[in-house]
């Protein structure tokens, strides 16, 4: 409380002008004068220049927490409570493997903007104390993080760290080991294994955020830990900062088949209500968020979607929702069968996002009841080579929306594509009122039924003339000459 007290008079220092009323009241002061202050403080090694108004500062690693409180504060002072001649100087800080840098107030920002309070250097000592740390770097508040070396046993090492509680949230991170990038997905798995040639890359983090002012935080620990071991599972991510539910934790196992058993394993330790937070995937390629959501009927949903030759890539209890991956339209055209079907084991209510292999991050998204209507459209426009499509239900003023970019073969703007795509849309129609947005170029926006004219039209990208002009106006004439 003190610390935000500092800042908000501060902040008031340094707001002026006639807008407000107030003048900036801070003492004058020179960087000259900034290093001889800072260099008397308690701690402090040396403050070295590095430009007109950059500046390194050396502590000792040796110095204690009580004074280095106070010279933290001090600092914070000293960089933010007078007027220099180019404004606050930036003052970065190291400390034997650890670094941060003093936050400098914005008397420009808006009310609620953030701003900085002192370093957490107190807690120097503590932290210089941990082993396995490589490099760290200190927060604003009571915030540290640390990178430990490879092959650190995590839980050994939080829970060690986790023995001595302090007004410290610490983030520790340590590149993954072989054995752990083996069981992540696909995607993530050859991302970690792909070199450009000239460098090996850089591994991925098993990470842990702890709040070690947490007094049941070791308790808390052991039982993640044991939880994760009990099925056999690679922790990924955990954050104990809070545990108002079960952590917030990322896991990876071999094999789809293996993440009812994760889920089951957290269901009995925290509780079916606890699951919101947990996500598990397999280096099969499947991920899943945790949730109160029957896991067995997901995967029996999965099936269905996969023996029409989809390919589900990720589940999510909580949300009640799939992805799936098709090829073309008539493996659409079967999921929505599928999704439809009296075998469907979940809701009609469920979110079912597809993706074209051509273009995996559009993902067009109905509930599971909703794609009958939808799945001949979005199949046809892949079929005719306009698979970059976007599509989601509407709002106030459209039943849907559909959103086309420019793909390898459709390029949306000559007059072959547009005639293509007229064909499509008035062949194939839908029901009630769409709003359609071509993006490319300018980005045609408008509304119409499936057989009428269009309403409304204009550019949306930022800057255009809101007036169609050119392919879009012919688009536009073309597609008014075909309604019905």
């Amino acid at each position: 409380m003190n610390r935000i007290l500092v800042a908000l008079g501060l902040l008031l220092a340094l707001l002026g002008g006639a807008g407000c009323g107030l003048i900036d009241t801070r003492p004058k002061s020179t960087y000259a004068e900034f290093v001889q202050a800072a260099s008397a403080l308690a701690g402090v090694g040396s403050v070295i220049a590095t430009g007109s108004s950059e500046f390194q500062l050396t502590l000792d690693t040796g110095a204690q927490e009580a004074e280095l409180a106070d010279t933290s504060q001090a600092l914070f002072d000293l960089v933010n409570g007078h007027r220099y001649p180019d404004g606050a100087p930036t003052l970065s800080l190291e400390s034997g493997v650890f670094t941060g840098e003093i936050g400098i107030i914005h008397h420009s920002a808006g009310p609620g903007v953030p701003q900085p309070g002192p370093l957490a250097l107190e807690h120097l000592p503590f932290l210089h104390a941990l082993p396995a740390v490589e490099e760290g770097t200190l927060g604003d508040g009571s915030g540290a993080s640390v990178r430990l070396q490879e092959g650190t046993d995590m839980r050994t090492w939080t829970s060690d760290a986790a023995a001595a509680p302090r007004e410290l949230r610490l983030s520790a991170h340590r590149p993954m080991t072989d054995d752990e990038i083996r069981v992540l997905p696909p995607d993530d798995r050859e991302a970690a294994e792909t070199t450009d040639g000239a460098a090996e890359p850089e591994p991925p983090d098993v990470s842990i955020d702890l709040d070690l002012s947490r007094p049941d935080l070791p308790a808390d620990l052991v039982r993640l830990h044991d939880t994760v071991e009990s099925v056999s599972a690679t922790l990924i991510d955990a954050d104990l900062s809070s545990i108002d539910t079960a952590p917030d934790t990322a896991l990876a196992v071999p094999a789809d088949s293996d993440i009812p058993a994760v889920l089951a394993a957290f269901e009995a330790e925290y509780g079916p209500d606890r699951l919101d937070d947990v996500r598990v995937a397999s280096a099969e390629g499947l991920s899943v968020g945790g949730g109160e959501g029957d896991v067995d009927a997901f995967f029996e949903a999965r099936g269905l979607l996969e023996a029409t030759g989809a390919e589900v890539r990720s589940m999510d209890l909580r949300l009640g929702s799939l992805t799936a991956r098709m090829p073309d339209g008539d493996t659409l055209r079967d999921v929505s069968a599928a999704v439809s079907g009296s075998d469907w084991p979940l809701s009609a209510d469920t979110r079912l996002s597809v993706e074209h292999t051509s273009h995996p991050d559009d993902s067009p998204y109905f509930t599971a009841g909703s794609w009958p209507a939808h799945a001949d459209l979005l199949a046809a426009l892949w079929d005719a080579g306009f698979d970059s499509v976007r599509m989601s239900a509407g709002n106030q003023l459209s039943d849907f929306d559909l959103r086309l970019y420019r793909t390898e073969t459709q390029d949306l703007t000559s007059a072959d594509s547009r005639a293509a795509l007229i064909d499509v849309l008035r062949k194939v129609g839908w029901g009630g009122r769409a709003q359609i947005s071509l993006a490319t170029g300018d980005h045609l926006i408008f509304w119409s039924a499936a057989d009428g004219a269009a309403e409304e039209p204009y550019m949306a990208l930022h800057g255009a003339d809101r007036e169609p002009t050119g392919w879009a106006a012919d688009f536009l004439a073309e597609w008014d000459a075909t309604a019905g």
